[in-house]
C-alpha cells in the first residue's frame, strides 16, 4: 500500500502524486482538510444557446482549467457534481490559492475568447472522513453552500479559512470574500 506523498507509475513511465486522502483501508478516521466546491455559472442556459458540441468544447476548457488549478495546488479532486466539481487540500494556504488561481485562468480565458464562461467557488476547512469514495463533515456542507451562494467569478471563504494560517497570495482583486454565516 502506498503512502501519501509516495508516487506510483503511471502508463506514460511519468511520476503521480498520491492522492492527499487515505487509501481504501485507512477511510475510517477523520482529518482536516480544506474543502473546494466550484459550479459552472448558467451552463444549462448556456448549453442551450450554443448547441452540445460547442457547449462540450467550452466544458472541456473548464475542466482543463479546474484540473491544472487544483493539481497546482497539491489538491485532489474528490468528484465531478455535473458541471464542477469537490476538491480537498490538506492546507488551507493551497485551496485558496486553487481558487486564486482558477478564477484568474478563467478570466484570462475569458479575456480572449467571445465564448466565456464564470465559475462560482466555495471554501471551507476541518475535520472532515472519507467514506465510500466520499468526503463527509461539516468543511463540505459549508464549502457546498457557499459554492451555491457565490456569483460567477468569486470565491466565497468560510470565516475559519482566513484564520488558518498567512496567505503568501493576493486576494484583494475583489474574487474572495470572507463569509460570516451560510
Amino acid at each position: 500500500m502506498r503512502r501519501r506523498g509516495e508516487h506510483e507509475q503511471v502508463p506514460t513511465g511519468m511520476a503521480r502524486r498520491a492522492p492527499i486522502y487515505p487509501g481504501p483501508m485507512e477511510r475510517t478516521t477523520s482529518a482536516t482538510y480544506t474543502v473546494m466546491f466550484t459550479d459552472l455559472v448558467d451552463s444549462t442556459a448556456q448549453r442551450s444557446r450554443l448547441g452540445d458540441v460547442a457547449a462540450d468544447e467550452l466544458q472541456k476548457r473548464h475542466q482543463a482549467i479546474l484540473r491544472d488549478a487544483i493539481e497546482a495546488n497539491s489538491g485532489d479532486v474528490v468528484k465531478t457534481t455535473g458541471d464542477g466539481v469537490m476538491a480537498a487540500f490538506l492546507g488551507a494556504a493551497d485551496g485558496l490559492a486553487c481558487a486564486v488561481e482558477l478564477q484568474q485562468s478563467i478570466h484570462d480565458w475569458n479575456e480572449s475568447n467571445v465564448e466565456r464562461f464564470g465559475v462560482r467557488v466555495g471554501l471551507s476547512l476541518g475535520d472532515a472522513m472519507f467514506e465510500d469514495d466520499d468526503l463527509h463533515g461539516t468543511p463540505v456542507v459549508e464549502a457546498a453552500r457557499l459554492c451555491a451562494n457565490a456569483v460567477g467569478g468569486e470565491i466565497l471563504c468560510a470565516e475559519v479559512i482566513f484564520h488558518a494560517e498567512f496567505f503568501p497570495i493576493d486576494v484583494t482583486r475583489g474574487v474572495c470574500h470572507r463569509s460570516q454565516s451560510i
